[in-house]
């Protein structure tokens, strides 16, 4: 019986990449805002309430997970000065909420071990003017995972944190659209460490892991 990977965001950009690469040998669950290449539950994450539900749909139809990758992201640019309440709220709810509310769901279903897997970025380990708020949600998930390392060695649960740099998917290019595509990494590239993870014993969990082209 194949293991049960849930994943978030999985039809677009780093996560649709993970899909493609696991899928064939693992047991691919989806949670995104559109249909990806495996079983998706419609969803885009940004209603706290309607995740907890859909969730514990997941758990009820498709199993406990075995391996949780939330890898959802969302980002408007905006300064200080244009963010509105409705960004604000959505870029927090996609980024940080639902991570936390996925974690929670797996924790109490949870009774045999596993992994967590949370993509955050390296925006949220330096100044991004312009886009703070996405790098402060991806801050606050960096900190999160590590607290989640200690909190978690109880239920023999690893959990890792991978901050990418700059990436090509529609996301990067909302962030630096005169950037060339084509000169920085790519989904597939992230795809193939997400699933070295997946299979390593656990030496790096507890680390946040910052991968760049130079680095793969």
């Amino acid at each position: 019986m194949k293991n049960m990977v849930l994943i978030t965001g999985g039809s677009r950009g780093i996560g649709l990449a993970i899909s493609k690469l696991l899928y064939k040998e693992y047991n691919v669950v989806n949670i995104s805002r559109s249909p990806g290449i495996v079983k998706t539950y419609i969803s885009d994450l940004s209603d706290p309430e309607d995740l907890k539900g859909i969730g514990e749909n997941i758990i009820w139809r498709e199993g406990v997970p075995d391996i949780l990758i939330n890898c959802a992201g969302y980002v408007n640019p905006r300064g200080i000065s244009e963010i509105g309440g409705r960004d604000l709220a959505d870029t927090f709810n996609i980024n940080f909420v639902a991570p936390v509310i996925l974690t929670k769901l797996f924790v109490k279903y949870n009774r045999s071990g596993g992994k967590i897997i949370n993509i955050a970025s390296t925006s949220g380990q330096r100044a991004s003017p312009g886009w703070s708020v996405y790098g402060a949600a991806k801050a606050a998930l960096i900190n999160f995972s590590l607290s989640m390392v200690e909190e978690l060695k109880p239920y023999n649960i690893q959990v890792y944190c991978v901050a990418p740099g700059r990436c090509a998917t529609d996301l990067r290019r909302k962030l630096a659209p005169e950037e060339d595509m084509t000169k920085i990494m790519q989904p597939e590239e992230v795809a193939e460490f997400i699933k070295y993870l997946v299979e390593e014993p656990g030496l790096l969990s507890g680390n946040v892991i910052n991968i760049k082209k130079t680095l793969l």
